[in-house]
């Protein structure tokens, strides 16, 4: 459902549109007027990967907690994925919720 920017203003609402393959959306919603804003994310670079993950898992962890968190970020931003059940394993991070 698409609402249009008249009444997403008024009623004060944020719509927020998202897609890997923006030029694959129906034309009907992104039409001139529907969209005011477009703003594209880039793969993130290693060093963003590492800021991103720490920040959502690291806040107030014990230091050694938070050295590991950082050979586990560091992993994360190098894809090795593999390897992240693991380390979240060793350190005592819950697993992921598949």
């Amino acid at each position: 459902m698409v609402i249009p920017p008249t009444i997403s203003k008024r009623l004060r609402m944020l719509e927020i549109l998202t897609s890997n393959y923006a030029e694959r959306l129906d034309a009907a919603p992104t039409r001139p007027g529907r969209v005011d804003y477009r703003l594209k994310f880039d793969v993130a670079t290693k060093n963003q990967a590492q800021k991103i993950f720490l920040r959502l898992q690291a806040s107030g962890d014990r230091v050694e907690t938070r050295v590991e968190l950082e050979e586990l970020a560091q992993t994360f931003a190098n894809g090795n994925s593999p390897k992240i059940p693991v380390t979240c394993r060793n350190i005592g991070l819950p697993p992921a919720v598949p």
